[in-house]
């Protein structure tokens, strides 16, 4: 009897002792089994995401760089048009010559956060043949639409916005840097589509006497 009545008190003392560990280790486990989300956020400083090389009429060329100089880096694992690499923060445009700063324009006209998925070129073009490169700096506004702000290389290589033009809304091509159309007659236009119309929509600018213009349908 006492043998029976110890081998009971050992296996009671064996299924306590196993209940508390399982009851102990369950806090630590992924009942769920979700993926482990961790954001990982780093600070990013004079990173060169846009560049292009821009010929003179004096055939110099010189070097055009977009650079976050105040900003952060992240990966974003959620599903949505930001998905993936992003760089956002605030930007300037810098002009030089063989590592020498000649100018630069600090992208403030943009009211806010500047935001880049990847690193691009930045497209520049003679579009009245003036000697003054114009070129357009955009961000992402909808799936098939980039909202773009058009800037001039002066003939003293100063670094303007071409403020008048205010923004302009493209879709197709480049994303971050794009090019103007131009027809056979020589006129410039860019052109977006229209979800509510179902259609593109065509605009015509004006470029003269170093101003540059929307022509109004």
């Amino acid at each position: 009897m006492k043998k029976l009545f110890c081998i009971i008190t050992v296996c009671l003392s064996l299924c306590i002792g196993c209940q508390r560990a399982t009851s102990g280790d369950a806090g630590n486990i992924n009942l769920e089994n979700k993926p482990l989300e961790v954001e990982s956020t780093n600070s990013v400083n004079n990173k060169v995401l846009g560049k292009g090389i821009v010929q003179m009429p004096d055939l110099s060329e010189y070097t055009l760089e977009l650079q976050m100089y105040n900003g952060k880096y992240y990966y974003d694992e959620s599903p949505g048009a930001f998905q993936g690499d992003n760089w956002v923060g605030d930007c300037k445009l810098v002009l030089s010559k063989d590592n020498v700063m000649i100018s630069e324009f600090n992208l403030t006209d943009w009211n806010e956060e500047m935001r880049f998925q990847t690193e691009f070129d930045i497209l520049t073009y003679d579009y009245n043949d003036d000697g003054q490169y114009e070129f357009l700096i955009g961000q992402y506004l909808s799936s098939n639409i980039y909202e773009y702000r058009l800037y001039r290389i002066k003939e003293n290589l100063e670094i303007v916005n071409l403020q008048n033009v205010d923004y302009l809304n493209i879709s197709g091509g480049g994303r971050y840097s794009n090019l103007l159309g131009i027809t056979e007659t020589g006129d410039i236009y860019y052109k977006y589509y229209d979800n509510s119309r179902m259609e593109y929509i065509t605009k015509m600018l004006l470029f003269e006497n170093g101003t540059v213009t929307k022509i109004p349908l």
